[in-house]
């Protein structure tokens, strides 16, 4: 005998709930303890202040903190969670990192209920297997384990949830549901400009959802259903635009054609071969092995070819294209978390729906996906331990450094700021010393931050002087590279011989600055800075501790 609809509803609730705690386990067994990362502990400190005498500044739009000098963001919601956390777990960055899983457990689930409401028609396995696929995707590992991504997932549990009740809505015509709704949005709204896309959802959700007996009456009704979240997009983008400089906001569209298709191989690359592998490298060293596995996946998905034009597939796609609009012109993989729903629901559309020979292909092409997703995550916890370790083990050094220079001020000549993609130290460098020194009045000098690779074996930094004026960084192995902060994170490789300014001089890039080609750094500092620096002792990042270089090293260059 058949159970009756509410029986397997709640079955399937169920198996959704104990699927994403375990997948929540997993995610978190490992890499709780890591220490604060790069901008870390800007936002902890940031949160601290927005829970105390300053706490309107962020929520009146001028800037994120509500000061001239922070970055020109509002995300007022994402502060106040940073200070709730700071409040509630200190300095433990395990605590803070918690509160990321917990918002992605509640993601995964608003990702299940959103695609019953939204295609209540298909079977539940079809939300079950987009939810599972969401959880696990290692599109997600930064989003998820990096503490400053919070905004992220923060905008991306208000989104889901209102677009899940609007949907609820347009079926129930509740004016409840509506306000939620609404007051959802605002919520997304106020923890990253993600939520401008929301409008354009709600429409295409109402044109989904909406009964009417011609076209034309059927976009007018969308329309009209969707004008309250028009108006609230509206509204938050007058708020930023008389708050904050134009050029803040408008800077997005300064994108070219060869930017835009930049942007979407790398979102490509990042959804459908979310891998930390190269490709070109696998086919060069493994071509056999490669033609094998795209034999095996094309043997598993191809009974399946009919589904990637279902209703399912085209929804994911669709959902996918609009999230990432305000993507045109910045995108980094954590970026992606949001848009990630649409892929996830597209390649659910290949899972299996009930008993059958095809639905048997169809559960082993799904459960090899999630295989490779694990296995993914898996190996990338092996780089967060060894970034933590590097983190921990500089900043160690770097105490005894300043306990030593007592007044001085010290300068590094290179400071890890990431490993194998894992951010370190590479933003707000000063302020992380300051709390771990205890002295406010710190002001080291950095000339270079490297990006090292995994194993310590490979992490060897050489420092030498080249000229009379200058010192050389190279490092021993070609997957080290250089980082800049003021160039952001993304799109850091550039012609040899680059010449980049630095507020107190040049650096040099002898290589292309891209993982696989050996790169050098020459360092030149200009009379200003090396006067301002002559009685300050110098220090390197050899790849594992910080070590002290000789008096004569920088006495050297402070001669010329």
């Amino acid at each position: 005998m058949a159970l009756p609809g509410p029986v397997k509803r709640s079955r399937m609730t169920v198996v959704v709930l104990v699927a994403a705690v375990c997948a929540t386990v997993f995610l978190g067994h490992g890499v709780l303890g890591v220490a604060f990362l790069s901008d870390d502990v800007a936002l902890v400190t940031w949160g601290r202040e927005a829970v105390g005498p300053a706490f309107w500044k962020p929520w009146l739009g001028n800037r994120l903190t509500g000061e001239a000098g922070s970055p020109p963001y509002y995300r007022p919601l994402t502060l106040l969670s940073h200070g709730c956390d700071a409040a509630l777990w200190g300095w433990t960055p395990s605590g803070h990192r918690l509160t990321n899983l917990l918002l992605h457990f509640g993601n995964t689930l608003l990702v299940f209920a959103l695609v019953r409401v939204a295609l209540p028609d298909r079977p539940g396995a079809l939300a079950f297997w987009t939810a599972l696929l969401f959880a696990m995707h290692p599109a997600h590992e930064t989003a998820v384990w990096w503490i400053s991504c919070r905004m992220e997932l923060l905008c991306a549990f208000f989104y889901l949830a209102s677009v899940t009740l609007f949907g609820v809505f347009m079926t129930k015509r509740s004016g409840w549901l509506l306000l939620l709704s609404v007051l959802s949005g605002v919520l997304a709204f106020t923890a990253k400009e993600m939520a401008y896309t929301l409008p354009c959802i709600w429409f295409g959700l109402a044109l989904l959802k909406t009964d009417a007996p011609s076209p034309r009456s059927r976009l007018r009704a969308a329309v009209v259903c969707t004008l309250p979240m028009l108006f609230v997009a509206a509204g938050f983008m007058a708020l930023r635009l008389t708050r904050m400089p134009a050029e803040n906001t408008l800077f997005a569209l300064d994108v070219t054609p060869g930017h835009v298709l930049t942007v979407a191989r790398l979102a490509v690359r990042y959804l459908v071969f979310p891998f930390h592998l190269s490709l070109r490298e696998l086919v060069r060293e493994h071509p056999w092995g490669v033609l094998a596995a795209l034999a095996v996946l094309a043997s598993l998905f191809w009974p399946l070819r009919r589904r990637l034009f279902s209703l399912p597939a085209g929804a994911g796609m669709a959902w996918m294209i609009v999230t990432a609009l305000v993507l045109i012109r910045t995108m980094s993989p954590w970026t992606l978390y949001l848009p990630s729903v649409g892929f996830c629901l597209a390649l659910a559309g290949c899972a299996p729906t009930g008993p059958g020979r095809r639905e048997w292909t169809a559960a082993v092409a799904m459960l090899a996906v999630l295989f490779a997703y694990t296995l993914q995550l898996e190996t990338r916890k092996t780089a967060w331990k060894e970034t933590d370790r590097v983190t921990r083990a500089f900043i160690d050094d770097f105490r005894h450094a300043v306990a030593a220079e007592g007044m001085h001020d010290p300068v590094v000549l290179c400071v890890p700021g990431a490993v194998a993609d894992v951010p370190a130290l590479l933003h707000y460098f000063e302020m992380r010393m300051r709390l771990e020194t205890g002295r406010q009045d710190l002001d080291p000098a950095v000339l270079a931050y490297v990006m090292l690779p995994a194993e310590p074996a490979r992490r060897g930094i050489a420092v030498e002087k080249a000229d009379a004026a200058s010192w050389r960084v190279t490092p021993a192995d070609p997957a080290t590279t250089f980082l800049f902060p003021h160039k952001g994170y993304e799109f850091q490789q550039y012609p040899s011989d680059t010449l980049i300014e630095m507020p107190w001089g040049l650096v040099t890039l002898r290589g292309d600055n891209v993982a696989g080609e050996l790169t050098a750094l020459d360092v030149r500092p200009n009379s200003a800075a090396i006067e301002a620096w002559r009685e300050r002792k110098w220090y390197a990042f050899d790849g594992e501790h910080l070590v002290a270089l000789p008096r004569e090293f920088a006495r050297s260059n402070g001669d010329t």
